[in-house]
């Protein structure tokens, strides 16, 4: 079975195709994005009409692309890009009546509780912290002998960041590329010391030829949000991490899939 799930997040739009098995397991075919900026259309606490119109082009894009391969409509989720603004019940409708869509608006507690629950696709952690970084929110949850403690999810990500308190261009996937090309390691690594996490910030801060050289050539489509994403990961590193911090191939998109799609347990 194939199933299409589309995130709504507040910087870009995603799309990820899987081919799910019998037994639970499964694999990503492919996936595309659209670098839409949705928080960047948020005006007094809502969000504009402009906003809900590039959040419908998305939408038809991806399913567009979906009609190419005979498939059906997508399981589409938004997180902080629809869930922090005061119109949301407006622009659920808007999106349903132009794409014929229905959009699951998942709270903050869900979502890094779903975070947790892709992560452990992939390590199987039972004590630590997990975080994640968007472009509108960051989410944190605590894990206790694999029993979570405490979720919940902060109103400030890269994006929103970058929009309140950047002026020009200079102030996780994409952090960990630029990290292995600068300490030379194996392009498959995922792990991070907290040190590594401090050293590469304060590299990128100083703004020089070395930086932007960097920056471009790993992630040039972060260019305006790597740095305030990095410096919210560096934060939250030496808040949260005294050992290794391991970045997960999986997240909300899979924790999604499993929990909410599937009914299935990590």
């Amino acid at each position: 079975m194939k199933i299409a799930i589309v995130d709504l997040g507040s910087n870009t739009i995603r799309l990820s195709v899987y081919h799910t098995l019998p037994d639970g397991r499964f694999e990503l075919l492919f996936s595309e994005k659209e670098m839409a900026g949705l928080v960047s259309y948020v005006r007094g606490g809502r969000l504009s009409p402009e906003g809900i119109q590039r959040a419908c082009t998305g939408i038809r894009d991806f399913q567009g692309l979906l009609r190419q391969f005979d498939m059906g409509a997508p399981h589409v989720f938004a997180t902080a890009s629809l869930r922090n603004i005061r119109n949301t019940e407006e622009a659920v409708a808007q999106i349903r009546e132009a794409t014929g869509v229905e959009v699951d608006v998942i709270s903050g507690e869900l979502e890094a509780k779903l975070g947790y629950y892709g992560t452990r696709l992939a390590t199987n952690l039972r004590d630590g912290a997990v975080f994640d970084i968007g472009g509108g929110s960051t989410e944190i949850l605590e894990v206790r002998g694999g029993e979570i403690r405490k979720a919940q999810s902060l109103p400030i990500g890269s994006l929103a960041l970058f929009n309140t308190c950047v002026d020009g261009l200079w102030p996780k996937k994409k952090v960990l590329k630029i990290a292995n090309a600068w300490y030379e390691k194996p392009a498959g690594n995922r792990s991070l010391t907290p040190a590594e996490v401090r050293r590469l910030t304060r590299l990128l801060l100083e703004r020089d030829h070395q930086a932007r050289k960097l920056i471009l050539r790993s992630c040039p489509d972060r260019v305006h949000t790597i740095l305030p994403g990095m410096m919210l990961m560096n934060t939250l590193t030496e808040k949260l991490c005294c050992g290794e911090l391991y970045i997960s191939p999986y997240g909300v998109r899979e924790g999604y899939l499993c929990h909410k799609l599937l009914n299935a347990g990590t």
